[in-house]
């Protein structure tokens, strides 16, 4: 869900005059750029982070490792695509981070498919 809310309100800094001008209360409407950049960028790295630190204290330290070294190129990435300008850089922010929160999915689904979790 994470990447959800992260690319809801991604695509929102393209429309934040439409937005006003309508009453939408997005996100970056209703916080301005600024604060908005980085609930997205947090919205996307912790919770891989936290998927990472979970695996990793269950035993599944490569897993965890993978994930983690995943979340590196993103935050490369957040800090000079997102942070700079979100408006401007919106398709090269998405094009070049979402590949490696998919890969980390991946990865996740790949470590829980071999185990028979207790729900």
């Amino acid at each position: 869900h994470s990447l959800s809310i992260s690319c809801a309100i991604f695509t929102d800094f393209k429309s934040i005059e439409g937005d006003k001008q309508f009453g939408i209360d997005s996100i970056p409407v209703m916080y301005g750029v600024d604060v908005a950049k980085w609930i997205c960028a947090v919205a996307q790295v912790f919770p891989q982070l936290a998927v990472a630190a979970y695996l990793y204290f269950v035993g599944e330290t490569a897993y965890a490792f993978a994930i983690a070294g995943l979340v590196l190129p993103q935050l490369y990435y957040i800090k000079m695509l997102l942070l700079v300008d979100p408006v401007a850089n919106d398709i090269a922010f998405q094009t070049s981070c979402q590949p490696f929160f998919f890969l980390g999915l991946v990865a996740t689904a790949l470590c829980m498919g071999q185990h028979d979790w207790a729900v």
